[in-house]
């Protein structure tokens, strides 16, 4: 394989002498000449695009004012937030939010974050 970047695993399924039965073309990397004619496009490789993102999601509790006043509190309120949880898609070469093959681009992907409030009034 050519060059020191990263490139996703399917690489290893494309035509070789060796591999006659590979699922893709032959692979080529750094043909800015264009000699090997892989410009074209080809219906193999459009994908759905299709996914569903649980993008953010919010729950908070208020506990009663009566438990709260026993415990010397005017308010108490806890929360949790989640952003980027989960993402289902049938589509294994395409990242929905990155809009390119593989990792973006070399992009770091969507952080998935977790936030606990607690909000505490005397």
């Amino acid at each position: 394989m050519q060059g020191t970047f990263n490139t996703t695993t399917e690489v290893f399924d494309t035509y070789t002498p060796e591999n006659t039965n590979a699922k893709y073309p032959t692979y080529y990397w750094a043909d800015q000449l264009f000699k090997n004619n892989t410009s074209r496009e080809s219906s193999m490789f459009y994908n759905k695009g299709n996914y569903l993102a649980f993008r953010e999601i919010s729950l908070a509790y208020r506990l009663p004012r009566s438990l709260a006043n026993k415990m010397k509190m005017e308010d108490l309120s806890v929360s949790v937030t989640g952003q980027n949880l989960h993402y289902w898609t049938a589509n294994t070469l395409f990242s929905a939010e990155s809009g390119s093959i593989g990792q973006g681009g070399g992009g770091y992907p969507l952080p998935r974050t977790v936030i606990f409030g607690l909000q505490l009034t005397f």
